[in-house]
């Protein structure tokens, strides 16, 4: 990449392969989070811009950033979204195609809000791509500070990153989604076997192990697949002394 006029960068091409590679890059994060700042964090490669962000579109149109390559900045564009009750990002929802404004100090689209963009910021030139990701609306943010940004071979190459990139990042919330549904059946297991041993051991009801198993949880200030933990290994809980835990 280059610099290029206004503060922005000059892209570099991007191919096919280029894009398969990145997109590749942001499935391989370890959950959503972090695949949507790795969005962000290569998307200047597709697009010259100032600004690259990511928001999320609530039912009502309110944006709340969700990662930012200059967050104070984002977090003024979105308090311009809020005050013009508009944005381009609204547009993109459930809109196929960006959404682009080359010039947001004419453009009749969003004007009030294109129109406070330019003086709040200075910025004039705003593409924004759907991100359907997860069954939530996120839109993928380009912005740059001179109108000429962005030749039609960018347009194209961000739009198909973009669609990549909503793959990856569903794959790595469901990623996310089935190691935490592992861990809880684990858990589940764990304290299940230990209830069991203490049906037996002790020769009380199902309410009441669970109820040992809590208790010495919170008063030892540990978390209960722990305790199960130790129940499992040891076939007990330390010795009780006067009804009370020792």
């Amino acid at each position: 990449m280059t610099s290029g006029s206004g503060g922005g960068v000059v892209a570099e091409p991007v191919c096919t392969d280029r894009l398969s590679t990145l997109a590749r890059d942001i499935a391989a994060q370890p959950d959503g989070s972090a695949s949507i700042a790795r969005v962000v964090d290569l998307a200047p490669k597709l697009v010259g811009c100032s600004l690259v962000d990511v928001v999320h579109v609530g039912p009502s149109g309110k944006l709340s950033v969700i990662h930012s390559g200059d967050p104070e900045l984002s977090a003024r564009l979105v308090r311009v979204a809020a005050a013009s009750r508009d944005s381009l990002a609204r547009l993109c929802c459930p809109a196929s195609a960006p959404v682009i404004v080359t010039d947001l100090g004419t453009g009749d689209r969003c004007a009030r809000y294109a129109r406070d963009v330019v003086e709040a910021t200075g910025l004039r030139w705003e593409m924004d791509i759907a991100l359907e990701a997860d069954d939530d609306w996120l839109v993928l943010r380009f912005f740059s500070e001179t109108s000429e940004a962005g030749t039609d071979s960018d347009r194209g190459d961000a739009t198909a990153f973009a669609e990549l990139a909503a793959l990856a990042i569903d794959r790595a919330v469901l990623r996310g989604t089935a190691q935490n549904l592992r861990i809880g059946l684990e858990s589940n297991r764990l304290i299940g076997a230990a209830i069991g041993i203490l049906l037996t051991r002790r020769r009380v009801t199902y309410e009441v192990a669970f109820a040992l198993l809590r208790t010495f949880s919170q008063r030892r200030n540990r978390k209960l697949r722990s305790v199960a933990e130790d129940v499992v290994l040891t076939g007990d809980l330390p010795e009780y002394v006067g009804g009370e835990a020792a």
